[in-house]
């Protein structure tokens, strides 16, 4: 991950943490919703969130904690700033290329399954724009989610970075977090 809008790779990798001080539990057990859908529920009161792992896709989350805050037919009640960085990504292009993974040997679907396995694994010529890029492995489906989130937190709890001083290699974790 660079600063620069580029996806050369930087000596540092960062850990989010969503979960914190009662707001949202450390793990979110919901197995009926899509793991699109999960990644972004562990987040604060009085934000917004957009979770991408595609250019193609996104899920927008606002958590209020006034009533009438929320309201879908008006406009976002904490706007989002412009994105930052350059994320990999991982997890959903299968969804919108199917016929990129086609093998006469194996189904789309099957192929991409292996290669998100991988935690080294990202999305060649894809990627995403953010503040935050993300790493979300789910156990459930032994598959490796990356792509970024753009955050306009105005509660007391903000998503926690953490940086360490590890040589990233391209398409290894830049942000972990276990909160699937």
């Amino acid at each position: 991950m660079a600063y620069d809008k580029t996806l050369a790779p930087s000596n540092a990798v960062e850990k989010v943490q969503c979960g914190y001080s009662g707001q949202s539990g450390p793990f979110n057990l919901d197995l009926v919703s899509h793991i699109y859908d999960r990644i972004g529920l562990n987040f604060f009161n009085d934000g917004c969130y957009n979770v991408s792992m595609n250019p193609q896709q996104y899920n927008l989350y606002c958590r209020c904690s006034t009533a009438l805050c929320n309201n879908p037919e008006g406009s976002l009640p904490f706007p989002l700033p412009a994105p930052r960085i350059s994320c990999y990504t991982s997890g959903f292009d299968s969804d919108v290329n199917n016929a990129k993974y086609d093998t006469p040997e194996a189904s789309y679907y099957d192929v991409y399954r292996e290669l998100v396995k991988n935690d080294s694994y990202y999305d060649r010529d894809i990627e995403c724009r953010g503040q935050f890029c993300f790493i979300v492995y789910s156990k459930e489906q032994d598959k490796h989610y990356k792509g970024c989130i753009t955050a306009n937190e105005q509660g007391d709890n903000k998503i926690k970075v953490y940086s360490f001083n590890l040589i990233c290699k391209p398409g290894t974790a830049i942000v972990k977090s276990d909160m699937i």
